[in-house]
């Protein structure tokens, strides 16, 4: 019934993609699905990418893995989604290579997992050219574990690691940090930090400064929030078809978010805290998000930063400046020319933001608008109409109908908006708004068709059995999230300490244990 109904929904819409594979006996084993909504967003935000699993999302304990990615309001997106049998390398290279297929065979430029080898050799296989990375937090997070109670509780040694790992700005200066970690604190023989430092370049911030952006996707955090936020619409009782069912409530939900935050954008003016130039040129380039962003950095940059020194060259001036804000004491080192500026501390690389540095050497020279090498498109309120791919752009403009009435009622929302505006200073003008607004409601009730709103609601449940079984249920999947996971020494050490402690009667003692099981029962 399931694949009966997608089917039928790529019939309707031919930007409708889905997949699936049989196992031996015809039982399902993996669907991924996407649609043109998410396919364009694809072409305009899928240079990068994060992807992770979640469980008890449907009643074969399926493994739900949806393909997530950030938009320019820094909000998270779905670019498709599948249910898988297992966590096997076969598996994950199906769904990658789908995916791909999906997507015209785009690679993302940065994708981000957590360190499931089976995940990482499936990548291998399938992606040629995009760069792919571990999640930090997971790493950092084993960290006291791997090291042991001693390392865990030594808080210079957790100072120097994170600053190492975190704050380093050149791979000279991390390996010279982490070997004298290594040396200060005897941990030459811990095989887990040594196979840390073998795969250095998938996790370490600074060996991933020359991949633009790389600073937004550390972790699979985006992954892990979608998870979360789908979590909301599923549980572990649901079969398929009301799984997917869930599942486009939920992404409508989400799409929904991303037009308001459009319309708040195109209608609304954030506050500005200067009256620099610069600052109000920067509120009409950006969304909302990405301007608060630099409004900080650019306020940062007039109370905390000052020059050092000032060196002029043939073509170029570099700049030495002094950051209050700085946590390490460094000084940063700004290059500008009339062609383009940087920074040592790699923000603007990194994070697609000009740092505070940047923007005080661009207050010195009077410069009253952002050049064009300091604008990052994906950030701006132009974004959605430069995209990155070209992914079969006639199917888009044979969009599905709900596609195109969404953006209508964006578009009516706005003017609706505008009006409101105009009206709310004067009542007799509110008073004309409203009486037009309840002559519009009475006549469209008045129009109202209750038969054909009836079938369009029976035509949304196109689920019939058919007459002949060729393809039969999942059979229930065994897979790491099944079942209750066993508790690493360190977490059971915590619930120890967590325990209130009691008196035992029989010996008087404050102690974790009662009378019936006091050490010193036998003794009394």
């Amino acid at each position: 019934m399931l694949i009966q109904n997608f089917k039928k929904l790529q019939q309707k819409d031919l930007s409708f993609f889905y997949a699936y594979e049989l196992d031996a006996e015809d039982h399902l084993k993996c669907v991924f699905r996407s649609d043109g909504i998410a396919k364009n967003n694809y072409s305009m935000f899928g240079d990068l990418l994060s992807f992770d699993t979640t469980y008890n999302t449907n009643k074969y304990a399926m493994i739900f893995a949806p393909f997530t990615g950030l938009n320019h309001h820094r909000f998270s997106i779905t670019f498709g989604a599948a249910l898988l049998a297992n966590e096997k390398t076969e598996s994950f290279s199906w769904l990658f290579k789908k995916f791909l297929e999906c997507m015209g065979g785009n690679e993302p430029v940065l994708i981000v997992t957590d360190q499931d080898p089976a995940m990482r050799s499936a990548l291998e296989k399938t992606f040629k050219t995009a760069k792919h990375r571990f999640c930090m937090w997971h790493i950092m997070k084993k960290l006291s574990e791997k090291v042991g109670g001693c390392l865990n509780a030594n808080s210079v040694f957790q100072r120097r690691f994170k600053t190492c790992v975190w704050n380093s700005e050149s791979p000279i200066e991390f390996e010279t940090n982490w070997n004298a970690i290594i040396s200060d604190f005897e941990l030459s023989k811990n095989d887990w930090l040594l196979h840390m430092f073998e795969t250095r370049k998938m996790w370490i911030p600074v060996y991933l400064q020359d991949i633009p952006l790389s600073g937004l996707l550390r972790t699979t955090s985006r992954s892990e929030s979608e998870n979360s936020f789908f979590g909301n619409f599923m549980n572990n009782k649901l079969g398929l078809i009301e799984f997917y069912s869930r599942y486009d409530n939920a992404m409508e939900a989400q799409r929904q978010k991303e037009l308001k935050a459009e319309h708040d954008t195109l209608n609304g003016k954030p506050y500005l805290k200067t009256s620099l130039a610069i600052e109000k040129f920067a509120s009409s380039l950006y969304t909302h998000k990405n301007f608060y962003l630099f409004q900080d950095e650019l306020w940062a940059s007039c109370i905390g930063c000052g020059v050092k020194r000032a060196q002029e060259l043939s073509d170029s001036c570099i700049f030495t400046i002094i950051d209050s804000g700085n946590p390490n004491d460094k000084y940063r080192e700004v290059i500008y020319s009339s062609s383009n500026i940087t920074c040592s501390c790699k923000m603007f690389e990194t994070q697609g933001i000009p740092c505070r540095h940047i923007l005080l050497v661009l207050k010195g020279q009077e410069i009253n608008e952002l050049p064009s090498y300091c604008i990052t498109t994906r950030w701006t309120k132009l974004a959605t109409s430069n995209p990155i791919f070209q992914i079969n752009s006639k199917l888009f403009a044979e969009c599905s109908e709900s596609e195109r009435r969404r953006k209508l009622i964006s578009s009516t929302w706005t003017q609706l908006s505008r009006c409101m505006e105009l009206a709310k200073y004067k009542d007799e003008t509110l008073i004309d708004l409203r009486n037009c607004a309840v002559n519009w409601e009475n006549q469209m009730r008045a129009n109202y068709d209750c038969d054909e709103i009836d079938s369009n609601f029976a035509s949304l449940d196109e689920s019939q059995i058919p007459d002949k079984i060729e393809i039969f249920p999942p059979q229930y999947s065994k897979t790491k999230g099944s079942g209750k996971r066993m508790k690493s020494g360190k977490e059971k050490s915590i619930e120890i300490k967590q325990k209130t402690s009691r008196l035992c009667r029989n010996c008087g003692e404050q102690a974790l244990h009662g009378s019936r099981n006091c050490p010193k029962k036998s003794t009394l």
